[in-house]
């Protein structure tokens, strides 16, 4: 796992649950959207922090409020642990961790949940925020958005998932 995989872990993870939806209104030659249902139609916003980012997702379906935030924080809770496993994995090899350590906090919202993703060493702040810019381009283009709502051109060096 490269460092700018941090992030995009957290949304990979909320993200790839082996869910399916395909729109009421398409034929049925039209392509099914991989997507969990609780992620269907949700909107992701962006803000960088003194530590790192925080990013707020919510969900215009009020009966998937409780299953986004409790994935979500599976999520944080998982990528914290794996930084810290990598870290001690390169300090056994005498070599820089992958992933750099982070904090990350929750806090419940109106129709969703907002993470705080803070940098534990002051130097990899610049690092967090770009793996969170990587996890808006990947949100942006994921399956859960519908094809008209993506944007037409990345940004320069993104890839789309």
């Amino acid at each position: 796992m490269t460092t700018a995989n941090v992030l995009a872990t957290l949304t990979a993870i909320a993200i790839a649950a082996p869910f399916a939806y395909a729109d009421i209104d398409v034929e049925d030659d039209a392509p099914v959207r991989e997507c969990p249902a609780f992620m269907r139609d949700s909107t992701l916003t962006l803000a960088d922090t003194a530590g790192g980012s925080a990013f707020t997702i919510t969900t215009p379906h009020a009966q998937h409020v409780p299953v986004l935030r409790l994935a979500l924080r599976e999520a944080a809770a998982f990528v914290e642990r794996r930084a810290e496993e990598l870290a001690m994995e390169a300090v056994a090899v005498d070599d820089s961790p992958q992933i750099p350590l982070v904090k990350i906090t929750t806090q419940n919202v109106k129709a969703g949940l907002s993470m705080t993703i803070r940098a534990r060493k002051l130097g990899d702040i610049s690092v967090v925020r770009r793996q969170a810019r990587m996890v808006e381009v990947l949100w942006r283009n994921s399956p859960c958005m519908k094809p008209a709502d993506r944007p037409r051109k990345l940004p320069p060096g993104a890839v789309s998932a």
